[in-house]
């Protein structure tokens, strides 16, 4: 396989589009990663340093900005709530609600997200990665005893994924084609596609010129065409997917010329494995330029890191170094410039000079530079957190304009402010992604299954969907026209409606529920009993039926003895009466008679 033959087929054009779009992007935000874990110096700057005797320090403000706008982000971490438009579709939102948490509790997409958060933070771009899991076994031939496959909720590495470069919807939902790199050993191709391994043995092999992806991406001119690495014996695989001329989605896997998946020209072989019609890739972004670029935190940060670093590197500097500027004959005979500078730099140093000679000799005043230099470094500190928001209150540093708890308050809630736009961002790609997991669901789940959901204390409860109704003695029940009903039909609650709405972190959407409920039970406005059963009925507790079952006796006993009670003090009242009664008339009876 010869350097110059060209690839022809139009995934890649694609590829090298969204390559040399973003290749500038991709190597500076190398820099931006660098910068977060310290390394800050060139090698060229390096070089300077040590011919200089200088000390390349770095005070490294890009970390602690970075890590406290991801705690700020686990502090504000919000989930997802399917609402109904209508009233009538509330059980079924909640229904929805309770899959949703299931699949992001088993798939810890909390982690994930914020690993998807820290890369756009720091580069500008992240990935979230929702599709059905690919290693389950789909080779079953009786699709009523199918398993539904297990959805995954993952974050996929940025240098991994290119995405049309003409798109702008911060969710992606609008490009064209979004391509994922993955870097497999050969035989593990061959394993995975035995009907292609006389290909793949020709087209990879010892002569393929082609190298490891860490070198393509550092080298300036890297070419687009290496598939293959000798060395290690891996191949570049390529999913790809992409829309046709209907707007329909699509998928094909290449390596250089081979399709392992899918076909160039005949669109009908390439269903996506997910069966649905939306990207599996969102993407989540910090921030990005007019032209679409990828923008990272750190990329705004890093000019006034370098005047930090330089600036303390030159203060250092100058406190341990003396300088002294002479006049020829100020020095006594025999003593050379080199003697005479050793001998300056010593704490203890004494400096023969000639008759007159202090008259010739001027010392630069050191500490006047340095405290210029001081204030300047305060300077870029305070940059540092205007251009962040990351101030010293959001620390827990004193800031020098706090002079109350409600001023370090203020201050912490303006510099949270600014991360709005990163936030609301986080928030469009993680709906996004719901709505991915929710069309998975439907597409899926539509055999009988039970799903267990984990809850707060460990205990479980049980979802069972696209169940037949039975009556007490197993028989299925039947509609009026014959067909058997079925209890939670996905393919008849994917049919509603639902919106999205952001509410503070909950477990199931019963826990949400009975954090409201607490609040309206504090008005007093129901009775106790009513308060009492419905916070037990919603509540995770162990033995809660046991509980609701005494709950509900106690007031029973209560309710029969106030029965009681009102019972014997309605005789006692009517027993009162009739005498009283009796006593009146005893009295008159007398009157009368006369």
């Amino acid at each position: 396989m010869s350097e110059s033959r060209t690839i022809n087929h139009k995934f890649f054009r694609w590829l090298t589009a969204a390559e040399n779009f973003e290749r500038k992007w991709r190597k500076d935000n190398q820099r931006n990663f660098q910068y977060y874990d310290g390394k800050q110096w060139t090698d060229e700057e390096l070089e300077v340093f040590e011919k200089r005797g200088q000390q390349p320090t770095v005070l490294n403000v890009i970390r602690p900005t970075i890590d406290m706008v991801l705690a700020l982000e686990n502090d504000k971490r919000a989930d997802l709530q399917i609402c109904g438009r209508n009233a009538d579709d509330d059980r079924v939102a909640d229904l929805l609600t309770e899959l949703l948490k299931q699949v992001f509790d088993a798939s810890d997409a909390d982690y994930f997200t914020s690993a998807a958060f820290r890369e756009g933070i720091v580069g500008g771009r992240g990935w979230l990665f929702v599709d059905i899991d690919p290693e389950e076994d789909t080779d079953q031939t009786d699709a009523a005893d199918r398993e539904p496959r297990q959805i995954l909720f993952k974050w996929v590495p940025w240098e991994e994924v290119y995405i049309d470069p003409y798109h702008r919807r911060p969710d992606g939902t609008d490009a064209r084609f979004i391509i994922r790199k993955q870097w497999m050993d050969r035989d593990e191709v061959k394993e995975r596609w035995p009907d292609q391994v006389e290909k793949i043995d020709t087209a990879f092999n010892e002569q393929y010129l082609g190298v490891e992806y860490a070198a393509q991406r550092d080298a300036p001119d890297r070419a687009t065409e290496n598939f293959y690495d000798p060395h290690s014996g891996r191949v570049c695989l390529c999913h790809c997917w992409y829309r046709n001329a209907k707007g329909q989605l699509r998928y094909v896997i290449f390596a250089d010329e081979i399709f392992l998946y899918g076909d160039p020209e005949d669109e009908s072989k390439n269903e996506p494995p997910s069966e649905i019609n939306s990207f599996p890739l969102i993407p989540f972004y910090a921030f990005r330029t007019c032209e679409g670029v990828p923008q990272g935190l750190v990329t705004y940060l890093r000019d006034a890191q370098d005047q930090i670093n330089k600036l303390n590197s030159k203060y250092l500097w100058n406190l341990s170094s003396n300088r002294m500027i002479y006049e020829d004959g100020a020095l006594a005979p025999g003593v050379s410039p080199e003697e005479m500078a050793a001998e300056y730099q010593r704490p203890n140093g004494i400096v023969r000079l000639a008759e007159n000679g202090l008259n010739k000799i001027r010392t630069e005043d050191k500490l006047k530079e340095s405290s210029f230099l001081s204030n300047q470094l305060q300077f870029l500190l305070t940059m540092i957190q205007r251009i962040s928001g990351v101030n010293d209150s959001m620390l827990g540093y004193g800031g020098t304009n706090e002079r109350s708890a409600t001023q370090q308050q203020n201050r912490i809630l303006q510099g949270a402010s600014m991360q709005t736009q990163i936030l609301e961002n986080l928030h469009f790609a993680k709906k996004q992604a719901a709505q991915v997991v929710l069309e998975l669901i439907g597409k899926h789940y539509t055999q009988g299954i039970i799903i267990r959901i984990t809850m707060p204390n460990h205990t479980f409860q049980y979802q069972a969907l696209n169940q037949p109704v039975v009556n007490e003695a197993g028989a299925p029940l039947t509609n009026a026209d014959g067909t058997p009903q079925i209890h939670n039909r996905i393919g008849d609650i994917m049919r509603f409606d639902v919106v999205f709405r952001a509410v503070p972190p909950f477990s199931t959407v019963r826990e949400r529920t009975l954090e409201v409920f607490s609040e309206v039970a504090k008005s007093g406005v129901l009775p106790p009993q009513i308060v009492s059963y419905v916070m037990l009925e919603l509540s995770d507790i162990p033995h809660k039926r046991e509980l609701m079952a005494q709950a509900q006796a106690y007031y029973q006993q209560q309710q029969q003895q106030a029965q009681a009670q009102a019972q014997q003090q309605q005789q006692l009242t009517q027993a009162q009466t009739e005498q009283a009664q009796a006593q009146t008339q005893a009295v008159s009876a007398p009157a009368g008679g006369q």
